[in-house]
């Protein structure tokens, strides 16, 4: 009775979400000024500054003074100077405010991989153009990234946000700076200051940032920085300063932990062990996190944020040697822990004291990779060498699966994909291909299971009379219910072992499929101007038709699209439960909890996958589809052997003698022969066991 309420409740549910979708999607069409108006006041109320609640001595102690944000909508992620007494030296002519490039951002450059625009605000990076890679299917421009956030002055990736001289603290987060000089690989910032009482300038900043070509060791996407500070004094200076790190890419995925800050800690003594932090992490209760050390307390060799198709990670240059950069204490904080919808995160580089003799200088090297996650980019000899080890990015994770993924077999896969996808040219087609390989793989384990599943719905009977007989004792039970397994020959276990041995090929197709970047923007069966599906990237769902995002409530999802796949999955889910073989249901109770579970598999797995990768989908509707295949193979192959045994066939496969091979027949009909080889007398052995039991159990009877 309480399953059929909770079937009941299930279904009233899904179908009042159904019935809501569906007004609102009426509501919107007939009345699209309602839902601008709605969206325009969401939008405000988004907007409207939040107030700072009181820092109590625990909070300070948390954050820092130098990286805590004044508000959570602050234009700076740095304090305000203590005092003012150091100052900036401005010079007779006002610097420039114009953006400087570097590199290209024409598509498909022979020469550049990037265009790195440069702005005099904090000498930081006004933004990345990957001249290689499109923004969306729709839209074919360049892909950008690598900008401060908009609504976050002072956020200018590698900025120089503050400094500290003998102890006097000045905010530099965006002081505009001087251009020294440009060539056409690099450019150089200047930036003069007076200490307390001094008109003149004690102390010089310099930033020179340098772009490599594309047929560089690093492709084109490693950016040299170079930050120097001068004393011009006759005394030495303590020197302690901040540089901004770099800001989270835009989102790339629909559903997943996509946007994260990622570190790569020292992990013996030449190896590196990355991890994640990803953006949903930075909440109210937790907006700060000290990323210098790892939780196994290892030292920060580089960090930086990253998506699933695209990062940015600063290596101190302190580092190239093996050496730790102890100095580098490196911080990340959410701008605005409260707003779900810009959940910007700003990581923060700050140096230990660095004592300046007079007359002398320091410098403080950088870096700094900017571009795609391509595992034949940052496989190369250049970014998988110690200390960067950026390959370990390609695979990340923060669910309970990842002790089983294994990136040896991730690896595996990945080739299997790329070799089909060289054969077929469509990586729709290289997934369906791979599923295909794999499926043949498992042909075995998988038939093993099915017929154990047969031949177990086929004891129901016998299970019911054992429980029957030995309701009052359940160790009899047990002890009943296991000689029976022993003398059919068989362990309940092994009817479930083969799913846990693909689980971690399932997990490492789901990875693989999830991080190779080539399914990025990629269709299925797309060639030239002839499209024959709808899905036009697979990395993103597969939407047959948008329209304005509106939200289901209990659930309080998005849903902007009509995406097929889902579906259709739920079609072959259905399929697959009605057909693959289970255990009789011995009791009304047992096929209550069957029907349930049916039902649960053909509804909850669509809705979990609607806004799923259409790669990911595609794979999971024809493995599926193929297991269907699968299972009616193995079910009319043991019909037949059902069939043969009761006609008194039995059919034992061997090799043919000699003999046999030589008149075109069987070697002596009439007297049976011991099967050649080891595994075919394993087999006779076993079906002649097979046929005592069914002898003796018929015996019994």
């Amino acid at each position: 009775m309480n399953n059929k309420r909770t079937i009941l409740g299930m279904t009233a549910a899904l179908g009042v979400m159904a019935l809501w979708f569906g007004i609102r999607l009426l509501v919107d069409h007939l009345h699209p000024e309602w839902a601008e108006q709605y969206q325009k006041a969401h939008t405000l109320a988004s907007e409207t500054p939040t107030t700072q609640p009181a820092t109590d001595a625990t909070t300070q102690q948390a954050t820092g003074p130098e990286t805590r944000p004044s508000s959570t909508t602050g234009p700076s992620i740095t304090a305000a100077p203590p005092t003012a007494h150091l100052h900036v030296i401005v010079p007779a002519t006002s610097p420039s405010s114009a953006a400087l490039a570097l590199g290209s951002a024409t598509p498909h450059d022979p020469n550049w991989s990037m265009q790195l625009q440069l702005m005099a605000d904090g000498a930081g990076v006004q933004r990345v153009t990957l001249n290689e890679f499109q923004k969306g299917v729709k839209d074919k421009s360049p892909y950008t990234f690598q900008e401060p956030y908009e609504r976050h002055p002072g956020t200018e990736p590698l900025g120089t946000s503050y400094i500290e001289i003998d102890g006097n603290r000045l905010d530099l987060a965006t002081v505009p700076w001087n251009l020294q000089g440009q060539t056409e690989t690099s450019a150089t910032y200047v930036l003069d200051l007076g200490l307390p009482g001094s008109e003149k300038s004690d102390i010089r900043l310099s930033k020179s940032y340098t772009l490599p070509k594309k047929n560089s060791p690093s492709g084109g996407f490693e950016v040299a920085v170079d930050y120097a500070i001068q004393n011009q004094t006759d005394h030495a200076i303590n020197v302690l300063t901040g540089m901004n790190g770099p800001t989270v890419p835009m989102r790339e995925i629909e559903r997943g932990a996509d946007r994260q800050i990622i570190a790569g800690y020292r992990e013996g003594t030449a190896s590196i062990r990355v991890e994640q932090h990803v953006a949903e992490e930075f909440r109210k209760d937790k907006i700060f996190q000290d990323i210098s050390e790892s939780g196994k307390k290892e030292p920060v060799m580089w960090a930086g944020a990253g998506s699933s198709y695209f990062s940015a990670l600063v290596l101190p240059v302190a580092a190239e040697s093996g050496a730790t950069p102890a100095s580098y204490r490196v911080t990340a904080t959410a701008l605005e822990p409260e707003n779900e919808e810009h959940n910007d995160i700003a990581t923060q580089f700050s140096s230990g004291t660095v004592v300046i003799a007079a007359g002398k200088s320091a410098s403080l090297p950088l870096s700094v990779f900017m571009g795609p996650k391509k595992r034949d980019l940052l496989m190369s000899a250049h970014y998988a060498a110690f200390p960067r080890m950026y390959d370990k990015t390609l695979i990340l994770g923060s669910s309970y699966c990842n002790f089983c993924t294994f990136p040896w077999l991730v690896a595996l896969l990945v080739t299997m994909l790329s070799f089909f996808h060289g054969i077929f040219r469509d990586w729709g087609l290289a997934i369906i291909a791979l599923v295909l390989v794999v499926r043949l793989l498992l042909h075995p384990i998988t038939k093993k299971s099915q017929v154990y599943m047969v031949r177990m719905g086929k004891m129901g009977p016998e299970m019911e009379r054992l429980k029957k007989k030995y309701a009052d004792d359940k160790d009899a039970l047990n002890k009943a219910m296991m000689q029976f397994y022993k003398e059919q020959g068989m362990a309940p276990i092994l009817g479930c072992l083969p799913m846990f041995l693909q689980m971690p090929i399932w997990i490492a197709l789901w990875t693989a499929l999830q991080s190779t970047f080539d399914l990025r923007l990629s269709p299925f069966l797309q060639f030239g101007r002839v499209h024959l599906t709808w899905i036009s990237d697979l990395a993103r769902p597969d939407a047959l038709i948008s329209w304005k995002a509106v939200t289901l409530p209990i659930v309080n999802v998005q849903i902007d699209s009509l995406n097929l796949l889902p579906l259709l999955l739920a079609v072959v889910f259905y399929m697959q439960q009605k057909y693959t073989p289970k255990p009789v249901a011995t009791t009304p109770e047992q096929a209550q909890q069957q029907k349930m579970m049916t039902w649960m598999s053909t509804l909850m797995f669509p809705i979990f996958l609607y806004k799923g990768p259409a790669g990911l989908n595609l794979y999971i509707f024809a493995s599926t589809l193929f297991g269907i295949i699968e299972s009616k193979v193995v079910r009319d192959h043991i019909k037949q052997r059902e069939e043969a045994e009761k006609s008194g066939r039995v059919i034992v496969e061997t090799r043919p003698t000699r003999g046999a091979r030589r008149r075109g027949g069987d070697d002596d009909l009439g007297t049976p022969k011991k099967p050649a080889g080891k595994w075919a007398q394993w087999l006779a052995d076993l079906q002649a066991k097979a046929e005592q039991i069914k002898r003796e159990g018929g015996k019994g009877k």
